[in-house]
Order: C-alpha cells, then sequence, then structure tokens
C-alpha cells in the first residue's frame, strides 16, 4: 500500500470512527433516561430480535455476560414490567424471556430517535452520495464475528451466518 494510500484509509477510518460514536453518545440519554446498563441495553436490543423469546443462556452469550450476570438484567426488566416469563413449549425446564409491549415501545421511542439522528448525520449528502456512500461501505472487507452493532435487530430475524 502507497503512503498517500494508507493516509487516505487512516482517515476514512477514524471518519467511520466519529460517526460510531456519534452514535454510541445517542444511547446515553435512553440509557439514562430509563436507568439501562450496556448488558440491560443489549439484551433488550437482542429480544426484539427473537419472536418466541430467549432463554437465559442464550441472552447471557449474546450479551457476552456469565447467565448469573444475565439473571440480575433479567430480574430488573422484569420489576420494570419490561420482560414476560414462558415456559418454553417444547422442554419445560427452560424459562423463555420475551419483550413486553412497554418495552417494544421503549425500543421504537430509541428507534425513532437514531432515525433522526441518521437524518443529520446524511443531511448534506445528495441521495446519489448516499448511495454511492452505502455502495463503498458495502465492499469493504468487514470481520463481522463479534461484531455487535445492534441494527441488524431492526430488520427482523437474523439472517443465517
Amino acid at each position: 500500500m502507497t503512503e498517500q494510500r494508507s493516509e487516505k484509509s487512516r482517515q476514512v477510518f477514524e471518519a467511520i470512527g466519529r460517526l460510531h460514536r456519534s452514535f454510541q453518545l445517542g444511547y446515553g440519554p435512553l440509557m439514562v433516561k430509563h436507568r439501562w446498563g450496556s448488558a440491560t441495553f443489549r439484551t433488550l436490543l437482542e429480544l426484539a430480535s427473537q419472536e418466541t423469546g430467549a432463554s437465559v443462556k442464550e441472552l447471557a452469550e449474546a450479551a457476552n455476560i456469565t447467565s448469573g450476570a444475565m439473571s440480575q438484567v433479567i430480574e430488573q426488566l422484569h420489576k420494570h414490567d419490561l420482560i414476560e416469563r414462558l415456559e418454553d413449549a417444547s422442554d419445560r425446564r427452560i424459562v423463555r424471556i420475551r419483550l413486553t409491549k412497554k418495552a417494544k415501545d421503549r425500543l421504537l421511542d430509541f428507534k425513532k430517535s437514531q432515525a433522526n439522528r441518521l437524518i443529520k448525520v446524511f443531511e448534506d449528502l445528495s441521495d446519489e452520495e448516499i448511495e454511492k456512500l452505502s455502495e463503498l461501505v458495502s465492499r469493504l472487507k468487514l470481520e463481522e464475528k463479534g461484531d455487535w452493532t445492534g441494527w441488524g435487530h431492526w430488520r427482523g430475524k437474523r439472517e443465517a451466518k
């Protein structure tokens, strides 16, 4: 890689980092407003992607925390009427966790807030520039394993990897 190309790549990487941090900062007010920690927020996003709910073990793996820590998160969410516990249809020993309407409404408010932030971020770009940027970013060779952005959860079911 030439030195000029290396410098340009670094500039793009830094710009993407600023964009990422900008959206992370958007999580802050919502998390403070609802008193959600990062594990709680990740759990809510994970549950939003699971129509039939998820087990404590599945949620702990998705949030990268222990099952014991996830049990505490679940207890707090249950205390605030954000989740419901259901018996697994195929195995009565397993309890499935699912979002309540209250939690879905709060996440929808968050999604709308983030959509408004996104509009502001790209307001100085034309439709053609946004399309070109989307095309270029989609061509980047990104490591997806372990990458958690949360946005895939809003598209519905997770895509098979």
